[in-house]
């Protein structure tokens, strides 16, 4: 008669036998054992020999290994998900009620809940720097070209900068690092308002704006928006803001502040000399504008020139003129190695 060994389940087994089947009933049956050895299914194909049940039993173990650490993933991240939903609305809860009880006018509180939902979601689309502690751990330089990819895109729309990032790489690397600064406005929060004391150059970065320039009733048109800058002078001068800026929609705007500017263009002789001749350009065209014209904004039909023109670094001749400014020098004084740079009608006493 014909012994255990003798059967086999290709031949033998199920209501059709796989052997001498077309390739897709062989595959299907293949793939449909398969599945079953990853759940509680069941099929008409079974091992019928010792050779056949030993493979049959070990599948079952990786089966069993495989889908409980597929679950126990699964299982983690839901509960993970759940508790920061669970934080997240009970911070909600509590910003609701603290605005309730200290009676906050509505339509501020409305601003608030909906600066705080958009901040929210955004947090929890992308990964803040502070909450990666292996970025402390790289070295120096590597942080500078983070930095660098981050800030320079931005910065780079600006003539300027732009030479900075095709000749003088590693002084915008430092200026990115160093001197940067991300500022975060909700609607109808206020960037600066007109005679404030320049203290940053703004890059605006994402969002829409409103600059109204002093003693007008209605902004510029059309609104500003991501690329645009303000506020160059407060590099090169002692400035005050000759209009508001007010955010209209969610903003990031950079901030970039003149000492760790100064600091970072001193780094080598050429920069230096370089911004100096760009500096003094800058004030000379402003100064000789109608002073009723002159806003926050530089344009790059009036500035390309004069960051070409500015780059023109002799070494022997710049260190010659700039051995003796190499003190720390006095707020914002890059313009003009001879006055403080300041425009007439903008000076801080």
């Amino acid at each position: 008669g014909t012994t255990e060994d003798d059967l086999n389940w290709l031949e033998d087994v199920g209501k059709t036998p796989v052997a001498g089947t077309s390739l897709g009933w062989k595959y299907a049956t293949s793939l449909h054992w398969s599945i079953t050895q990853f759940t509680p299914a069941s099929m008409d194909v079974s091992a019928v020999n010792l050779g056949e049940r030993i493979f049959s039993i070990s599948i079952l173990f990786f089966s069993l290994v495989s889908v409980s650490s597929v679950i126990g993933s699964v299982s983690a991240a839901m509960t993970q998900l759940r508790n920061i939903s669970g934080e997240k609305t009970k911070q909600f809860w509590l910003l609701r009620r603290y605005l309730k009880e200290n009676n906050i006018e509505y339509n501020l509180k409305d601003r608030i809940l909906r600066y705080a939902e958009f901040k929210s979601d955004a947090m929890s689309k992308r990964t803040p720097m502070g909450k990666v502690t292996l970025l402390a751990t790289l070295s120096e330089p590597l942080r500078q070209e983070i930095s660098n990819s981050i800030f320079s895109p931005t910065l780079a729309t600006h003539p300027f900068f732009s030479h900075l990032e095709e000749f003088m790489t590693k002084i915008l690397r430092t200026i990115c690092q160093d001197a940067i600064k991300i500022l975060n406005l909700a609607d109808r929060d206020v960037g600066f308002r007109a005679n404030e004391e320049a203290n940053a150059m703004y890059f605006l970065k994402t969002g829409l704006f409103d600059y109204t320039l002093a003693g007008q009733s209605n902004p510029r048109r059309p609104a500003l928006g991501a690329q645009e800058w303000l506020g160059e002078l407060a590099l090169w001068a002692k400035w005050r803001y000759r209009g508001d800026l007010v955010a209209i929609s969610v903003s990031d705007v950079l901030l970039l502040a003149p000492q760790p500017f100064e600091k970072g263009m001193r780094l080598h002789p050429r920069s230096w000399h370089f911004a100096r001749k760009y500096g003094q350009q800058v004030v000379s065209h402003i100064r000789n504008m109608d002073q009723a014209e002159v806003t926050d904004m530089t344009f790059d039909d009036d500035i390309s020139g004069m960051v070409v023109d500015s780059d023109v670094y002799d070494d022997h001749g710049a260190q010659q003129k700039t051995n003796g400014d190499d003190s720390p020098s006095r707020h914002r004084a890059l313009a003009d190695t001879e006055s403080t740079g300041a425009l007439p009608g903008q000076v801080i006493n």
